[in-house]
């Protein structure tokens, strides 16, 4: 019974030492972490040189990050006025014959009516049209090297790859490398104004250009999924989806819904 009871004794000081070396431990830690911000005779420390590395660290790792993240989603096609009532984002695939449709619509009739709406194009790319994502980079490209005010070539050439969508379908790029359908739309986009060798450089997989294509690329993907958008096209009138509005719609249909729900 004696033995009993000082081995039941032992073994609450042994597990009182353990606890009390873990809790130094745990302090001593703390402290290191905490080593030059803790006051010293009413001043502050300069911060320790461990702390000084890994926030050098830090640092260098965040600058190495290429700045991807813009202030908006989206590409204005047309300059609203100051008394803007209303954003109309439009989700476009750029070999959707219904995307061609309502652009078609809407660059040539609705935004020169209404420029106290702002229209925002996205391209977001359908992936059962393994070229449409060439063509979408196509269109960033355009938007990223257009330098002009409301960019004209840009829009051009949306509407012109629209136009000559024929040549871009599945059946007509079928057998056709990237490449090759690239250098199609080179030759459009020489045609609008654009410098062919330069845009050819944009669209090349690999080159630091095209790295760049590709993250915009990346951000109207991620701000279409993030909206649960997937038919194209589909048009977001103020943050909200519209489904009222339909791609065959003429410019007396967009006029009045534009007036009666958003009072443009």
């Amino acid at each position: 019974h004696t033995i009993h009871q000082l081995a039941f004794a032992f073994s609450l000081l042994l597990a009182q030492a353990l606890s009390t070396i873990t809790a130094t431990r745990n302090l001593q830690v703390a402290l290191e972490a905490a080593e030059g911000f803790i006051p010293s005779g009413g001043a502050i420390n300069a911060p320790s040189a461990r702390l000084r590395r890994h926030s050098s660290e830090l640092s260098s790792s965040r600058s190495r990050r290429p700045h991807t993240m813009r202030m908006a989603a989206g590409f204005p096609v047309n300059n609203a006025d100051a008394n803007q009532v209303a954003k109309v984002e439009v989700f476009m695939d750029m070999i959707c014959p219904f995307c061609a449709k309502i652009s078609n619509t809407l660059i040539k009739e609705v935004a020169p009516r209404f420029p106290s709406v702002q229209f925002v194009y996205h391209h977001y790319v359908q992936p059962w049209h393994w070229q449409a994502s060439t063509l979408g980079q196509a269109a960033i490209v355009a938007y990223m090297l257009d330098s002009a005010p409301g960019k004209p070539n840009y829009v051009a050439l949306v509407q012109q790859l629209f136009a000559q969508r024929d040549l871009f379908v599945d059946q007509a790029v079928e057998g056709e490398s990237k490449a090759q359908v690239a250098d199609k739309i080179v030759k459009i986009a020489a045609d609008v104004g654009f410098n062919a060798e330069q845009f050819k450089t944009y669209m090349t997989s690999g080159t630091p250009e095209n790295d760049m294509v590709v993250k915009e690329q990346k951000l109207h993907t991620k701000y279409g999924r993030q909206n649960g958008i997937h038919v194209t096209p589909t048009v977001i009138v103020n943050g909200l989806v519209d489904n009222a509005i339909s791609s065959g719609w003429t410019m007396q249909q967009w006029s009045d819904h534009l007036k009666n729900a958003y009072g443009a």
